[in-house]
């Protein structure tokens, strides 16, 4: 199969958008209130170690990725097991946001529309773009991504009118506890996400700025989240922005321009479907590659389809409704996800770092003989 390759500027497009996904349009940080955007910089602090971690992984046996280094590190059979765990967690990861994305489409613009239906045609794109390539998703995600900053930057200049700051205080009126709690929550959701990049980097151009690729697109992704949540509050106000599971949306409906210009929500609409379906994507892309590697099969496209389908399946039913749904992101995710984001890629990496010096150390002890 061809090598694809990608840039480090669309490495960084990548991760954005990868990060901002639903997390721009679904509430994120709730149990710390007004002083939420708080949490999302904490939140975006803590993943920093971990990048560390995951640019480490794809650096330290160049171009194998995470699939490879258990079966090297492990051995076929332990190695082909926890890649399974892997590919589940990353099925149910798209899942879940195949799941976020009908969910809203049918609380804000389609009520009556059964969810199958959004699920298939949204499921049916990621196939698509599986079998497109991540070349061909980065190149999309370089040009996308200046279109939705300036969309996100415009739509908060807009509400400015709208916005009251004095609802963002006083800062820290609950005291630090909640914020710490939230920070975790986001730390999982979205940022740790990005641990799924371990699988798609070896297609880099450039591994030595791994790190500075991963930087750049957390500290990216993070801002905009920020500024969206103080966004939020400040339009929302602190006492109602619990009550909406997509302030973002409910926020920009606020926005009137000479009382002409009105219904911007559409465009955060727009901008969900298309951060959503990358996001997803990528899921789809991390799994196929993972079956591909499992098999000893090259070409990882020939998975997409099989597992696409069992992903918008798992989608239809891995939660009952909106408010398991939101439940299940704010209580339990962060628990569930905490083995596949933080604990395995931590032990995977002690592995690899000890085999790589011992491979190492042998070399260096074996001298040329003189003729």
């Amino acid at each position: 199969m061809k090598k694809e390759i990608i840039s480090s500027k669309q490495g960084v497009t990548l991760i954005t958008m990868f990060l901002i996904g639903s997390a721009l349009v679904i509430n994120s940080g709730t149990e710390a209130g007004k002083d939420a955007w708080i949490a999302m910089l904490l939140g975006m602090i803590m993943v920093i170690p971990m990048l560390f971690v995951y640019s480490r992984l794809i650096k330290v046996y160049p171009g194998r990725d995470l699939y490879d280094l258990q079966k090297l590190l492990f051995g076929k059979v332990i190695g082909s097991i926890t890649s399974i765990f892997f590919i589940l967690f990353t099925l149910h990861l798209g899942a879940m946001i195949l799941r976020n994305f009908s969910e809203f489409i049918q609380a804000v613009s389609f009520p009556e529309t059964p969810q199958f239906f959004t699920l298939i045609l949204m499921g049916t794109l990621c196939i698509c773009g599986t079998k497109c390539g991540i070349e061909v998703l980065a190149r999309w995600s370089s040009f996308v991504f200046p279109i939705i900053f300036i969309v996100v930057a415009s739509l908060v200049i807009f509400s400015i009118p709208a916005a009251e700051l004095t609802n963002i205080k006083p800062i820290l009126y609950n005291g630090i506890k909640p914020v710490i709690q939230s920070s975790f929550s986001i730390f999982a959701y979205p940022f740790a996400e990005v641990t799924l990049f371990t699988m798609v980097f070896n297609s880099l151009n450039n591994k030595k700025n791994t790190f500075r690729i991963f930087l750049i697109g957390t500290l990216i992704a993070g801002i905009m989240l920020t500024v969206v949540a103080i966004r939020n509050i400040a339009v929302l106000g602190p006492e109602t922005i619990d009550s909406y599971y997509f302030p973002a949306y409910n926020a920009v409906s606020v926005i009137s321009i000479g009382n002409f210009f009105d219904r911007f929500e559409i465009l955060v609409a727009i901008m969900f479907v298309v951060s959503g379906f990358l996001k997803a994507t990528i899921c789809l892309y991390t799994a196929s590659k993972g079956f591909s590697k499992l098999f000893n099969v090259d070409c990882y496209s020939e998975f997409a389809a099989p597992l696409g389908i069992i992903m918008f399946t798992m989608a239809s039913f891995v939660y009952e409704n909106l408010m398991e749904m939101f439940q299940w992101a704010g209580t339990i995710y962060k628990y569930y996800s905490f083995p596949f984001l933080v604990l395995m890629p931590i032990i995977i990496l002690i592995f690899a770092e000890v085999k790589s010096r011992r491979e190492r150390g042998k070399g260096a002890q074996i001298k040329p003989q003189k003729t």
